[in-house]
């Protein structure tokens, strides 16, 4: 019996442990996916304002490419 409840014990904890890993990368991804959307709302902000992409590059730390396609996809 002590090896069974020590087994459960175990389990649960370990249940608990991985809930914790997956809702702290869940809320990592979110915060990386909303850094990236300012940046990019920044970046449209500086394109808007004919600013040289190299220029928005380096403040965003988006590529060349990806301003490109901001670019593009503006209304």
């Amino acid at each position: 019996m002590a090896l069974s409840e020590t087994f459960l014990e175990w389990e649960q904890q370990t249940q608990e442990r991985i809930k914790q890993e997956v809702i702290q990368k869940v809320r990592q991804e979110v915060r990386q996916e909303v850094r990236q959307e300012v940046r990019r709302e920044i970046a449209l902000n500086m394109i808007q304002k004919n600013l040289p992409l190299e220029t928005i590059a380096e403040v965003t730390e988006l590529t060349i490419a990806q301003l490109q396609q901001l670019q593009v996809d503006q209304p």
